[in-house]
């Protein structure tokens, strides 16, 4: 029992600890001095988004998460869930890019805030990011997903 427990921690720490990748070097190119604007409120707001976490207590936690596709608009969030069916529209949000690489995303019933450093995108046109909000970081992917209302 003692060995099981010694590996659950083994495994916990080394899901929450990941090394950064540099903010805009990861996909190449550029402008001043090699970094890249990677935060870019026209190229996310009014699309389709899927999360995917690298951390397995996440995806442990928090199932149903992979299943739900975000609308991000400037005025709300819609959250909708393909699998099941079902959707919701949340005004209770706000979210803007703080600087060249990092979002702030805000839960504006709690007060909650989001930290988002976004890395780059890659050539599937989904973005490396990494979220911390508490004092916990996330490591993860924000990819396109298909508009659930368009056939």
């Amino acid at each position: 029992m003692k060995h099981l427990i010694l590996c659950f921690v083994m495994f916990f720490v080394s899901s929450c600890y990941s090394e950064p990748t540099l903010t805009g070097y990861r996909y190449g190119g550029g402008t001043d001095n090699g970094k890249i604007e990677t935060c870019n409120e026209q190229e996310i707001v009014n699309k389709w988004w899927n999360f995917h976490s690298y951390n397995s207590i996440v995806n442990v936690l928090v199932p149903g998460y992979q299943d739900l596709c975000v609308l991000t608009g400037q005025n709300g969030i819609v959250f909708w869930n393909e699998a099941e069916g079902w959707g919701s529209y949340q005004s209770n949000w706000d979210w803007y890019c703080t600087n060249g690489d990092t979002m702030k995303v805000i839960d504006l019933d709690t007060d909650e805030v989001y930290w988002v450093k976004i890395f780059g995108r890659g050539s599937s046109g989904c973005y490396d990011m990494e979220t911390t909000s508490s004092g916990i970081t996330v490591r993860g992917t924000m990819c396109p997903c298909d508009d659930p209302f368009q056939e």
